[in-house]
């Protein structure tokens, strides 16, 4: 008996020991994951500019932002504009879906995925800023709802030719090499 109230003691405190946290930095929800931050569900709360950082400092310890969750800004209508840090690779389906108001997007050098209705409905959006010289991976109606033909997209010093011919990125009309 007294083996298995020590081994369920030992267990519950391996749990609280892991418990996560969701905290609020600067107007964006993070759940805190050991060294790591992952952007999480916003409430429709987020508004503005939003300058997501690669890392950030909360009570004394470090915390690099690497991902988000699938809707963490959904129909956050009030957002305008967001950077999104290098450390982010996907971003996950529905993850603006219904931004209305959201106008420009800015992605990290290592974003190399977005997933299905990432940006669906997101009629707002008249600029893409990509920082990865190689097109990310355009899934199902990432940009559904998004106007093509008049969106600009900049792209890295010498990588138009590779994004204009990308099956994915080709949809936009407006594509421009840009110095970052």
């Amino acid at each position: 008996m007294k083996n298995l109230f020590l081994t369920l003691t030992l267990l519950l405190f391996s749990f609280v020991a892991y418990a996560q946290e969701i905290v609020n930095i600067e107007g964006v929800n993070y759940l805190l994951d050991g060294e790591k931050a992952i952007i999480t569900d916003q409430g429709k709360a987020a508004e503005g500019d939003i300058i997501v950082p690669d890392d950030f400092e909360y009570q004394g310890q470090r915390y690099k932002v690497v991902d988000m969750t699938s809707w963490a800004f959904q129909y956050c209508e009030r957002l305008m504009s967001i950077i999104l840090p290098d450390g982010i690779t996907t971003i996950p389906h529905d993850a603006f879906h219904g931004c209305t108001e959201l106008q420009t997007v800015t992605f990290g050098d290592m974003v190399d995925t977005i997933e299905n209705n990432a940006f669906c409905d997101c009629i707002g959006i008249t600029t893409i800023n990509v920082r990865n010289p190689m097109p990310p991976q355009i899934e199902f109606d990432s940009f559904f709802g998004v106007d093509t033909n008049s969106c600009i997209v900049h792209v890295p010093t010498g990588s138009r030719g590779v994004y204009s011919n990308d099956i994915g990125w080709r949809q936009f009309q407006n594509i421009f090499d840009t110095e970052w």
